[in-house]
């Protein structure tokens, strides 16, 4: 059988060891939560720079995020679309999540319990409370940063918007045949700011 390294495979045996109620299976958990994070920015990274190699890309959290911010200057905005097929006018949603900087600090302060952990501290009362509640945050995160249907942020070139999706997370809209006759027009609401958590967008 094979062993599924994607983003939310490794989340979903996270949750499956924080579930167990054990204490020994929250450092598994760490493991597969940690990993998850590193998994899915080296999907982000593998669809935004095309052609790059895995063996070439680092397992550092902050190096990942460095690549990401040269392809991208929105790569850790949140996208939201929602697209109205004119003729139903069925509404579709089209979200990019990106591996949020709460994230990125919770998988790299895994690594403290990745490595042998000293005797004393796990004696301390609130050692495995904390870990929990650590897990639990870093779970929560993962789980929204895994729960969109872009792949990549949006392109954007000459005024026209380009769409990265996720295999088998393309909306319906997008697969009408008629789908070519269709124009719909987005704005920005205000400038990003480099604080900002999202972009916001509405149609026109």
């Amino acid at each position: 059988m094979s062993y599924d390294v994607s983003s939310r495979a490794y989340l979903t045996r996270a949750k499956l060891n924080f579930d167990s109620g054990n204490n020994e299976s929250l450092f598994y958990a760490a493991f597969e939560l940690r990993c998850g994070v590193e998994a899915r920015l080296k999907e982000y990274v593998v669809k935004t720079k095309d052609g790059v190699s895995l063996r070439k890309i680092p397992w550092e959290i902050e190096k990942l995020k460095k690549i990401l911010a040269k392809s991208s200057n929105i790569h850790d905005k949140r996208f939201v679309f929602i697209f109205t097929h004119p003729k139903t006018k069925e509404k579709h949603d089209v979200i990019y999540n990106p591996v949020s900087s709460k994230l990125s600090k919770i998988a790299k302060a895994l690594g403290d319990y990745l490595h042998s952990v000293d005797q004393n501290r796990v004696l301390k009362p609130l050692f495995f409370s904390e870990f929990r509640q650590l897990l639990k945050q870093g779970i929560q995160e993962l789980e929204i940063a895994t729960a969109g249907t872009l792949i990549a942020p949006p392109m954007i070139s000459s005024g026209i918007m380009k769409f990265k999706f996720e295999k088998d997370r393309i909306p319906s809209l997008l697969k009408d045949p008629e789908i070519n006759k269709f124009t719909f027009q987005y704005k920005v609401t205000k400038t990003p700011m480099p604080g900002d958590l999202f972009v916001a967008v509405k149609p026109i």
